[in-house]
């Protein structure tokens, strides 16, 4: 795969979770108070990202965004290596779910479900966060803390899905540790 295409690839990853996200987020259930903003490149920083996966990384975009007054915000970065040819972006966002990340997850599967209308395949894995689980359609990493929520996709040519489920898991596990 060409860094375009794994650009192109990459952006449309980001504009289809930011959708569904957005659109999760403005139900109007309430107006829970959230956990305080993360800005997800200050969360994982580039030189954690190359160390970790031993290969030169740049940040290639950044984004933070507030809905309205609901307290409900999202951040997101996508990190990039020539040298490896992998792409990975990140989002984080307040659980919904505030204080059990297990119904947060729940929550998501649910809404997944009701957005695409079809039942999601993920799978769930064990050791990040409270709860998290891999679709392997999608190359993402959904990860569930008590307050955080984080969706890692990975892509890139020459690996295989377990390569970038481990490095998903990575990034997951490191960034909850980190916030």
């Amino acid at each position: 795969m060409t860094s375009d295409n794994l650009w192109t690839q990459t952006v449309r990853n980001i504009f289809c979770v930011t959708a569904f996200l957005s659109l999760a987020a403005c139900d109007g259930a309430n107006d829970p108070v959230y956990a305080s903003p993360v800005q997800a490149c200050d969360a994982l920083p580039t030189a954690t990202v190359s160390a970790m996966l031993e290969s030169r990384f740049e940040e290639s975009a950044r984004d933070f965004r507030e809905h309205g007054d609901s307290g409900f915000w999202m951040s997101s970065c996508t990190y990039f290596s020539e040298q490896s040819g992998v792409s990975i972006s990140m989002m984080i966002r307040p659980n919904r779910e505030r204080g059990d990340g297990v119904a947060g997850f729940e929550a998501y599967i649910e809404e997944l479900a009701a957005t695409t209308g079809e039942d999601a395949d993920i799978e769930v894995t064990d050791g990040i966060g409270e709860r998290a689980g891999w679709q392997a359609a999608t190359g993402q990493l959904t990860a569930f803390s008590d307050d955080y929520s984080l969706i890692v996709s990975v892509a890139g040519s020459g690996h295989d899905q377990d390569a970038k489920r481990e490095i998903a898991s990575r990034i997951a596990a490191t960034t909850l540790q980190a916030i």
